[in-house]
């Protein structure tokens, strides 16, 4: 990888930086995509819960749940959740 000195040596590298990025969304989502197809014959059908989040934690996920629920709602946590298939 060459580097460029001067004044546009920041944006060259903030620029790589967000297409990596963008990169690595994409190949998740694809990967997502292809989890619900592959199981898509199954007779029970699977939720897909996908997070892309800012890594703030589980507060956030546990806060949409209840505005989703109301206060009787569940706490959803990844113990709770029965198991991820693969194929």
């Amino acid at each position: 990888m060459l580097l460029h000195s001067g004044p546009s040596a920041p944006s060259t590298l903030i620029s790589m930086a967000l297409r990596g990025r963008h990169l690595l969304v994409a190949l998740c989502l694809l990967a997502c995509f292809m989890l619900v197809q592959c199981d898509a014959g199954a007779e029970q059908q699977h939720n897909l819960v996908l997070f892309i989040g800012d890594g703030m934690g589980m507060n956030h996920i546990q806060l949409a749940r209840l505005i989703e629920y109301g206060d009787t709602g569940e706490v959803l946590s990844f113990e709770a959740l029965d198991h991820w298939t693969t194929c």
